[in-house]
């Protein structure tokens, strides 16, 4: 039986990691947290680390001993890589960035050939 893991444990676990962008190896957090967690232990930390971990809100580094915890990578995408399909689900498409002049060309191509079918990329 999983035990219930407080929120703000782990809201804290995770603001720490966020404030070093290069990332922090487990050592360097039990000293962060030793004002806020005195009593909490190595395993424990790990276990912490491990939901955050499953829950995508930091990810890891490195093996072993030069293991590193750090903030998930921000990824943006743009709105015009994004486009809905005949079924309606939106679709990402991996591309170069184009000009807004470009963007415009890929907006007309992508326009169905005749009306009733789909262009599909």
């Amino acid at each position: 039986m999983s035990r219930i893991v407080p929120a703000e444990e782990l809201d804290l676990i995770e603001r720490i990691i966020l404030e070093h962008s290069e990332g922090l190896g487990i050592s360097t957090l039990e000293k962060a947290l030793a004002n806020h967690l005195p009593n909490i232990n190595r395993r424990t930390l790990q276990r912490r680390l491990k939901r955050l971990q499953e829950d995508r809100r930091i990810i890891t580094e490195g093996e072993s001993i030069a293991l590193v915890y750090k903030r998930v990578p921000i990824v943006i995408t743009p709105q015009s890589a994004v486009h809905k399909t005949a079924s309606g689900v939106a679709k990402v498409e991996s591309y170069v960035p184009v000009s807004s002049e470009g963007s415009v060309i890929q907006d007309l191509v992508r326009q169905p050939l005749m009306p009733g079918m789909e262009n599909t990329p």
